[in-house]
């Protein structure tokens, strides 16, 4: 017997084919809400699909034809784990979108304020690992890491891990299918 995420995750895993994978990671001083997440990734699809589709209709394309993106927040429980998002770029076929011009720096520029207290956000931030010896560098991490989905399989149970779809206020969310 399959329970309610086992039967989301095999329709998100069975039903669509996605071409990257992105996490956001917001630091606890310059948060990234759901609303406003919602809204970069539009603008950034907009784009993506009006560069790459080229035609006059493609907002009356089928799901399988745009570029599209499902998303699940997690943590921000307080026992550790920020507020973070993992989501899946769903990318028609033949279709190659640029990762760095596309995805990272259409986010940096519509990310760049905080549209709730106006404070200019960090993108990039400096941080040490639990291997750091006190002369060593900083390693820089971004606030969205972007990567090729190697195993959708592990990656769509990845995202997933912490979802409780009998909940009310479900933590999944799908950007870029009504546009």
């Amino acid at each position: 017997m399959n329970t309610a995420k086992e039967i989301l995750r095999n329709h998100l895993n069975e039903k669509f084919d996605y071409s990257h994978r992105i996490d956001v990671e917001p630091t606890p001083s310059y948060p990234v809400h759901e609303d406003e997440l919602n809204q970069i990734f539009r603008i950034v699809l907009f784009r993506i699909n009006k560069k790459y589709l080229r035609k006059r209709y493609w907002m009356k394309y089928k799901l399988e034809n745009k570029f599209w993106i499902v998303g699940c927040k997690q943590g921000g429980d307080g026992k550790g784990s920020e507020k973070h998002y993992h989501l899946l770029l769903h990318s028609p076929e033949n279709h190659k979108v640029d990762v760095l011009q596309d995805l990272i720096m259409g986010f940096i520029k519509n990310a760049g304020t905080n549209q709730y207290n106006g404070k200019r956000r960090k993108i990039w931030k400096n941080t040490k690992d639990r291997f750091h010896i006190g002369n060593d560098d900083l390693d820089t991490k971004c606030l969205i890491n972007v990567e090729p989905v190697r195993n959708q399989t592990g990656s769509v149970r990845y995202n997933t891990r912490k979802l409780n779809p009998q909940l009310e206020g479900d933590d999944l969310f799908v950007i870029g299918v009504r546009e």
